[in-house]
Formats: structure tokens, sequence, C-alpha cells
């Protein structure tokens, strides 16, 4: 792909994002809003309003960094962010769900904003990892999904994710994070020689590869390249497995994802092996 065709795919996807965040945002901040006093937890310590605040907290971050304000640095692995975030909320203690409903309106005004004139040229991210815009935009639209899905269940009400804007958050997101610092979201301890090449088919969708082979590595689109394993996913339960919301197990016994190849053990591998993005 020429320097032109990139340029025009980074502004695309970039709108696309922009377009669902302006559907699904909405809908988040209502089903905050609605919900006041509700003490049940939402995703692990957290409860509902403490989700929704760290969700403007994202809004503002993903903001800053397309408008290359610098981000506080911290390490890019799931351990470092998980204690930067719940520092960040013991620092800002709003919980009235209806003052963070509000303040998630308007951060997410702001953000989308700078859909009238988008930066082209990679961004500056958490731990120095360079993105693409159109990445920062799908992690906003991935936060707001995978929350709305905490929230919601939480508040004992529905959250339905489009398939649509889970494939994006997918491959516009979570695989450009991944490839943009893959060690990140290797786990710990896992066997430096391992190798295994899975081939991801969202249904409906694109296609991409996550292989250990000296390492982590992601290709998007594929390279011309036989798997050990296929898996065929619906997009919308693949986010919650990747983002450590449901069980794969739970995933492949309701037809939501199906394995298959030479050696399906590979999809083990992989899964056993990462860490959420």
């Amino acid at each position: 792909m020429n320097d032109t065709a990139l340029l025009q795919n980074n502004s695309a996807t970039f709108g696309a994002a922009c377009a669902a965040i302006e559907e699904v945002l909405p809908h988040f901040a209502d089903v905050v809003r609605r919900n006041p006093g509700v003490t049940a937890k939402a995703i692990g310590s957290w409860d509902l309003s403490q989700v929704a605040c760290h969700v403007s907290h994202v809004i503002e971050k993903d903001t800053d960094a397309l408008l290359r304000t610098p981000l506080p640095y911290v390490e890019l692995s799931p351990a470092a962010v998980g204690v930067m975030t719940n520092q960040m909320l013991a620092e800002d203690t709003e919980r009235d769900v209806k003052v963070l409903a509000d303040r998630i309106i308007a951060l997410g005004a702001r953000f989308l904003a700078l859909k009238a004139n988008p930066p082209t040229e990679p961004v500056t991210w958490i731990g120095g990892t360079q993105l693409p815009p159109h990445a920062v935009a799908c992690h906003l639209l991935e936060e707001l999904l995978v929350h709305g899905h905490d929230v919601a269940q939480a508040a004992q009400t529905r959250w339905s994710i489009e398939p649509a804007h889970a494939a994006l958050a997918i491959t516009g997101a979570a695989v450009p994070i991944i490839g943009g610092s893959p060690a990140s979201w290797v786990r710990r301890g896992a066997n430096p020689q391992l190798k295994a090449r899975l081939e991801t088919r969202l249904r409906g969708f694109d296609r991409f590869v996550l292989e250990f082979d000296n390492g982590l590595h992601v290709e998007y689109p594929p390279a011309n390249k036989r798997a050990d394993a296929y898996l065929s996913a619906d997009p919308a339960a693949l986010l919650l497995v990747m983002l450590g919301r449901q069980s794969h197990w739970h995933a492949l016994a309701r037809g939501k994802v199906l394995a298959w190849g030479r050696r399906p053990k590979a999809l083990l591998t992989v899964l056993h092996n990462i860490t959420p993005p």
C-alpha cells in the first residue's frame, strides 16, 4: 500500500471510529445516568460509578494523545496501566453518576470535534508507543463497548455490541496496539521457544494473524501463509473474550467461535500466552 492509499485508509478508519463513537457514547452515558446507587461490582473491584469515572479519563487521555499533549509516562503493560488507572480513580473522587454522565458527554464532544480535521501522522500513546491516529479513536470505541458491557452487567440491564463496531475495535485498536508493542502483551513466564500461528476470521469482516515465533507478531492483513489453527469468530463475542470478559470456552460452547486446523492446540497456545490488550 503506497503512502496516499495508507493515508486514505487511516482517514476512513478514523471517520468510521468517530461515527461508531457517536452512536455508542450517548448509550453508555445513559446507562450510567439511569443507575444511581448501584453498588454491584462492574469489573474487578470497580463499581458502576468507578467505571464511568475511568471512562471519562480514557476519553480525556485519548484526546490528549491525538492533540499531541504528552501523556503521563507509564509502561505499556496490563499491570502498570492497572496501577495508573487505580491511582487516577483515587485522585478523582467524583462518583455522582449524573455528573459523570455529563462529563462523559462533554469530553466525548471534545474528542469528536477532531473528526473535522483529524491528525494524519502517528501519535505517541501509552508507554511511548507510536500509533496511527485511527488506532487511538478505535481504542476509545473499544473502551466504550467493553465498559458498557461492564456497567450494564452491574445495573442488570441489556447492552448490545454491534458486530461492525466490535470488528472495528479489534482490527482498528487491539491489533495495532499489540503490533506497536508486542512484548507488552506476552504473559510473564511464557516459553520463548513457543511457535504457533493463529489466523482469526471475523465473521463478515476482516482477518488477522497472531503468531509466536521468536516473540509475538501481528499480521493485518495476513500474509499468504498456512496457519496452525484458524478461528472463525463473532466479532462481539471475540472482543469480550480478548478483553477478559468472557471465557473462550463459553464462546465455543455457544458457537460464537469455531476453531479448526492442522494443529488446533495452537489456538490455546496463543490464548494462554497473551494478556488482554
